[in-house]
């Protein structure tokens, strides 16, 4: 599942509100759910090596540029930051795309914790004889 497939289906998930009533489709729920957890952490860490990369790239660019630099330091600093613009979008992008997977990933586990909350509850509701209806 690429990435944009993966978000819409996600947040369409996220935003359905959990069947309190009817434990079957609860646990389909939290199964969906969960299922779900694992391309968020896999897109986050995906994230963080490109991260690491363009880190290493910036780097290396600064490193060849800096000795060849003449002027001030502002000047030598305004410079080493308009030959190195290109690394710091792709920079600031991929930090900005691990926050949003990692923010996902934080959802699904509040959805997960509260249902399983939920079923903890029906569960015992249902030893109380309070909640007849999933004995059924």
């Amino acid at each position: 599942m690429d990435k944009k497939t993966y978000s819409t289906k996600v947040q369409e998930i996220l935003s359905q509100p959990l069947d309190p009533d009817n434990p079957k489709e609860l646990f389909n729920q939290i199964a969906l759910i969960e299922s779900m957890a694992f391309l968020a952490v896999k897109y986050s860490t995906e994230c963080e090596q490109e991260i690491i990369h363009h880190e290493s790239a910036l780097r290396c660019k600064k490193g060849q540029l800096l000795p060849s630099l003449k002027g001030t330091q502002l000047e030598k600093q305004t410079e080493l930051d308009c030959s190195c613009n290109d690394i710091l979008v792709k920079l600031a992008t991929k930090e900005t795309e691990m926050k949003y997977w990692k923010n996902i990933g934080k959802l699904i586990e509040n959805k997960v914790s509260l249902a399983q909350s939920i079923l903890s509850n029906i569960g015992s509701q249902i030893k109380a004889g309070i909640f007849m209806e999933a004995v059924k």
